[in-house]
Order: structure tokens, then C-alpha cells, then sequence
């Protein structure tokens, strides 16, 4: 993992109060080195060390780029909510379907949007997979169709594929077994695999990989005691597992105060960064929203503290 996805995991542990252990060989020093501004930040320790009667928990998910999910289940493609009719193979960047073998093609799903590689997928994949909007010179969407082994492969040679008896689909290495040999219906659009009694691939809302792959946007925070001052604060962390940059837009009134739990929208609202450790402008009485840029698989963590 990178940086920013490294730090992203710290701040998960800290705003939930998890026992903050290190499970690394310290001898590392190339691997220590990475990591060591973010396992050694005070205030990231401090928020996981405070106690004001709640370990912290999600309050707020936003849509990141997804569209949809794809998942692999019992075949019914006259059912809409299934989505299972309409996929197409297109060629990039025009719109006929691609006849020869291992063509550089997006797979186009029915109501809109294209397959995308996005995430790190279900525990023990090689990638997670959304729909997105579709876009030809996205290279995340790009990928080969062989028409005589039936297989739908990165250009990295990674296959689309059902894990076990479905529904989650993801990128794994091609093993020309049922679960990536994908075959088209010409007649009503279909893409099925031979897994089990037989499973046909469709567009849900829900990733049913349990949003290991899911670019949904996040707001964490944890109720933190009065500072000296005598004022409420709350930690908050704000996490972006997609693979682009996202303005987060977090109502303030879901976050959690101690004390007398005042009211951050009819306050001024200091507010610290804990990633870099210094105070940014503070947000002025009657602000609604925490609005915030996060970039690609980071995270921003602050502390929010209501004034007088």
C-alpha cells in the first residue's frame, strides 16, 4: 500500500479507539521509513487514547464513481432488477461489437457505464471491479476479449471472474476454469458462466463483495473531550477508497460532541489537521457542511472543536 492508503488505515484505528499494535519487522528500515511520520503522529495517537463515552463509528457515506457493482447470479434476465441483459463489447472508442479474437474492448453495461478495474477488491483477489461512467482513454477500462477461450483479461492478463459460486466478481488469474470463461447471448444480451447451475453477470447498487472493492466515500468520527478551553470536539475522518480524487461534502450535524453536546452549526468551528498537524481557517457560525478534496486511496483526519 502507499502512503496515503497506509495513513487512511492508521486514522480507521485511531477514530474507532482500536489497540493501536504494530505488526511489522522494525529491522525494515526501507518499509519503517514509509510509515514512521504516520505510526509516531501525537495527535492520531491522541484521538485514539481519548475517551468521551464513544469508541467513534461511521457517520456519513458518500457516492464516489461507481455507478454500480457487478455480480454474478441464478440467470433472469427478464427481470430488470437484475440487470442481466444488455452487456456489450465495444470497441474503445467506437460503438460496434468486436468479432475478433483478443480485441482491445470496454464491456458495456445494461443502463449505462462501463467495467472499471477500481480497489483492491475482495481479500485474496487481484483487483475489485465497478461500473463506471465510460470513458475510451481510460486505461482502468480497457480489456481484451479472446473469443475461442471466452476470457475477458486485463492487459496485465488478470480475468474477470466469479469468486466461488458467486455473486462477487473480480480480477483474478486466468485459469480457464467455469468461473472466467464468460459467454455472450447474441439474441438477449447476456454474459453467463457455467458455474453451478449456471450464473449470468448483472449490475447491482450494492457491492456484494461488502464494499471491499466500493469507492463509497466515508466520514468516521469520535466524541472527543473538552479541551482546556472547556469546548465539545469531535474527530473526523474523512476516507476516499476511490481511485480518484473527491469533494467530500459531511454534514456537520452528524457529528457526535461530548459534553453538552453543542450544536456546531450555530458555532464557529475550529478546526485542526491532524495529518499535518497544524490549525486551518476555522468554519464560521452557521456552516453546514464539512467540504473537503480528498485525493485518490487517502485519507484527511481533523479535529473539530466548537468555540464560544
Amino acid at each position: 500500500m502507499d502512503h496515503g492508503w497506509n495513513r487512511a488505515h492508521f486514522g480507521a484505528w485511531c477514530v474507532i479507539s482500536a489497540p493501536l499494535i504494530l505488526g511489522m519487522d522494525l529491522t525494515q528500515q526501507q518499509t519503517l521509513s514509509a510509515v514512521l511520520d504516520v505510526i509516531t503522529n501525537p495527535e492520531a495517537i491522541a484521538v485514539n487514547q481519548e475517551w468521551a463515552g464513544h469508541p467513534g463509528r461511521k457517520v456519513w457515506t458518500g457516492v464516489g464513481s461507481a455507478l454500480g457493482y457487478p455480480a454474478a447470479r441464478a440467470c433472469n434476465p427478464t427481470n430488470p432488477a437484475l440487470q442481466q441483459a444488455g452487456w456489450s463489447l465495444k470497441s474503445i472508442g467506437q460503438v460496434e461489437a468486436i468479432e475478433a479474437e483478443a480485441s482491445l474492448v470496454a464491456l458495456a453495461a445494461p443502463g449505462g457505464g462501463c467495467l472499471k478495474v477500481q480497489g483492491h477488491g475482495y481479500p485474496g483477489g487481484a483487483g475489485g471491479l465497478v461500473i463506471a461512467v465510460c470513458n475510451s482513454t481510460d486505461p482502468a477500462q480497457s480489456f481484451t476479449y479472446d473469443t475461442s477461450t471466452k476470457q475477458l483479461k486485463t492487459p496485465s492478463g488478470r480475468c474477470v471472474d466469479v469468486h466461488s459460486g458467486g455473486p462477487i466478481v473480480w480480477l483474478y488469474g486466468c485459469t480457464s476454469g467455469p468461473n472466467d470463461v464468460l459467454s455472450f447471448n447474441d439474441t438477449d444480451k447476456t454474459l453467463s458462466m457455467k458455474v453451478g447451475a449456471g450464473l449470468c453477470l448483472g449490475v447491482e447498487q450494492d457491492d456484494p463483495a461488502g464494499s471491499t472493492a466500493s469507492n463509497s466515500l466515508q466520514a468516521w468520527a469520535k466524541p472527543m473531550k473538552a479541551s482546556s478551553t472547556g469546548a465539545d470536539g469531535v474527530a473526523v475522518l474523512l476516507i476516499n477508497p476511490d481511485t480518484q480524487s473527491h469533494e467530500f461534502n459531511v454534514p456537520l450535524s452528524v457529528m457526535p460532541l461530548t459534553g453538552a453536546g453543542g450544536n456546531l452549526t450555530a458555532q464557529g468551528v475550529g478546526v485542526r489537521d491532524i495529518w499535518v498537524r497544524e490549525d486551518l481557517p476555522a468554519l464560521p457560525t452557521g456552516t453546514e457542511d464539512l467540504v473537503v478534496t480528498v485525493g485518490p486511496l487517502d485519507s484527511a483526519f481533523f479535529r473539530l472543536s466548537t468555540k464560544a
